[in-house]
């Protein structure tokens, strides 16, 4: 599948998955998600997934869920599936470990709490909605001479 993008040129419409909490859900106008890839890894870690059942949950490929967090608007956002009971808990288990996760302490930098956000949450949405949304484009940088 494949759309528009902002620049004109041809973009991916890529699927993701809802992460976040009904708590988060009812309070915020945005999404968190986590990328599923097709791009399968070498090395599968502890906050990466091989989805089961990607077919039954609307993927066309054999996919991997990463918990790459990101945040999108839902109005960006088109619903292609849910994952099954088993796929989603496996991948609640993989936000779960972004806790654990040592966080870079950087001079004057804001610490990040995105592992403690999600790994507090009790209720996690149980849906495990699968969703699609089209990655914004980088902006291209300019050498100046």
């Amino acid at each position: 599948m494949s759309c528009w993008g902002a620049s004109g040129r041809r973009s991916k419409v890529r699927p993701a998955v809802v992460i976040a909490s009904n708590t988060y859900l009812v309070e915020r106008p945005d999404v968190l998600l986590g990328i599923s890839t097709t791009n399968v890894p070498a090395t599968i870690a502890s906050t990466d997934y091989l989805l089961v059942d990607w077919l039954s949950a609307g993927l066309r490929a054999l996919s991997c869920f990463r918990a790459y967090v990101l945040t999108m608007h839902r109005s960006e956002l088109t619903v292609i599936g849910h994952l099954s009971d088993q796929d989603w808990n496996r991948v609640q288990v993989c936000v779960r470990d972004l806790k654990t996760l040592p966080v870079p302490e950087r001079k004057g930098a804001a610490h990040s709490k995105i592992g403690d956000t999600l790994a507090s949450t009790s209720s996690m949405t149980a849906a495990g909605m699968l969703s699609s949304f089209r990655p914004p484009r980088a902006a291209k940088s300019r050498v100046r001479g």
